[in-house]
């Protein structure tokens, strides 16, 4: 696996555990050290190639953790840009 990859995976895996539970408990929660670091991978834009977008772009909080567009949700989550 590439180092790309890796990161990519462990991008994500941060990220559904810092956005995994959707309760009222959870929005209450103080972040613990490990998903305050997750939460500022997902959010930071300079991760992108161009140091212009970041996860929760495309992987919306308000849809669900997903796009947008529900055609490309069928699918898949890959948006392409």
């Amino acid at each position: 696996m590439t180092n790309k990859r890796i990161i990519t995976a462990r991008v994500f895996l941060a990220a559904a555990i810092i956005f995994g539970s959707s309760s009222s408990a959870h929005a209450m929660h103080t972040l613990t050290p490990h998903e305050q670091l997750g939460k500022s991978i997902f959010f930071d834009e300079f991760l992108s190639v161009g140091h212009n977008q970041s996860c929760a772009t495309c992987h919306d909080p308000l849809a669900g953790w997903t796009g947008p567009d529900t055609e490309i949700n069928v699918h898949g989550a890959a948006y392409k840009g």
